[in-house]
């Protein structure tokens, strides 16, 4: 149900890789939220974007913004997918995974 004994997490951090695991004391307190629950009205023409951090490390929520356009919300992701790799590619030479969900009301 998305909660882990500190035990389990023990556990999947140590069968990772080395170079993997030792990021992890900083990494699951920032991935693990404490669980929270937000009410927002949506209203016509309102979007809610998703996007993994390999989107959201190199665009910035403004620039995303102005890729989306809703009359053709299939070519805007593909837009974003494709500058977030892009940026990642020449800042690091790889990518991590590029994942954008959008809802349009």
């Amino acid at each position: 149900m998305g909660i882990f004994t500190a035990v389990q997490v023990d556990e999947h951090v140590k069968s990772l890789p080395e170079y993997m695991w030792s990021m992890f004391d900083i990494f699951i307190p920032m991935v693990v939220p404490t669980y929270t629950l937000v009410e927002v009205d949506i209203m016509s023409n309102d979007m809610i974007v998703l996007c993994t951090d390999g989107i959201s490390d190199y665009i910035k929520p403004e620039e995303i913004k102005e890729l989306l356009r809703l009359n053709n919300l299939a070519e805007s992701i593909t837009k974003i997918i494709g500058v977030a790799k892009e940026k990642s590619l020449k800042a690091s030479q790889r990518y991590d995974d590029l994942t954008v969900v959008v809802y349009s009301h």
